[in-house]
C-alpha cells in the first residue's frame, strides 16, 4: 500500500501521516594532513566549503595526530530523512578504509542531513540531546533555523557554528 498512513482518530475522523520535506545530505570530512580524500565518497559533490585547520578541540589529536583539516561537502540530490543511518554506516565503512598503518585514523567523516528547519548529524555516541535512531546510531540536534538563518544550540561543536554561512548556502539550494 502506497501514500501516506492511515490513523483512525476521536470520533472515527481520520488523518493522514506525511513523510516531510526531503532534506541534502552533507558529509564533514576531517583528515590528517598526509592523506588526501576524496570528496566525492557520497556521490557527486554539489559545493564545499573551504577548507580549515581544525583547531577547535583537541579530541581527535590523540588518535589521528595533529594538524588536522576539516570541511564540508554537500552531496548532489535529495535524500529521505529516514537514510541518515545509513549514511553512517557508509561513512564508519569508509573510515574503517582509510587507517593508518598503527590502526589509527586518518579520516573521520560525520554524515548529517539539512533540512529546512534543521541540521541533523549521525553520531555513534548517546548524550541527553540525542535520539536513538536504531542500528547503533544516534541523531544530534546540530542547528536550527530560526530568524532566516541556522542557529546554534547550547551543544552545537564550535565549527558548526563557525560554519552556518555555510548551511545557508545549502539551505538555499534546498529551497530552489
Amino acid at each position: 500500500q502506497s501514500g501516506p498512513r492511515l490513523s483512525k482518530g476521536k470520533c472515527g475522523m481520520r488523518r493522514a501521516l506525511q513523510e516531510p520535506p526531503k532534506s541534502r545530505l552533507v558529509v564533514a570530512f576531517l583528515w590528517h594532513p598526509s592523506f588526501s580524500p576524496q570528496f566525492n565518497l557520497f556521490g557527486e559533490v554539489a559545493s564545499q566549503s573551504s577548507t580549515f585547520d581544525f583547531t577547535y578541540t583537541s579530541y581527535y589529536e590523540s588518535e589521528m595526530g595533529p594538524g588536522l583539516k576539516k570541511c564540508f561537502v554537500e552531496v548532489r540530490g535529495e535524500q529521505a530523512r529516514d537514510t541518515l543511518v545509513q549514511h553512517k554506516h557508509r561513512a564508519t565503512d569508509f573510515e574503517n578504509q582509510c587507517l593508518a598503518p598503527t590502526g589509527s585514523r586518518l579520516l573521520n567523516l560525520d554524515p548529517m542531513l539539512v533540512s529546512i528547519e534543521n541540521v541533523v548529524g549521525a553520531s555513534s555516541k548517546n548524550f541527553p540531546h540525542r535520539l536513538y535512531l536504531g542500528e547503533g546510531v544516534y541523531g544530534d540536534l546540530a542547528l536550527i533555523r530560526r530568524k532566516g538563518e541556522y542557529a546554534p544550540l547550547p551543544w552545537t561543536y564550535a565549527d558548526y557554528t563557525a560554519q552556518i554561512p555555510y548551511f545557508n548556502q545549502v539551505y538555499q539550494a534546498l529551497r530552489a
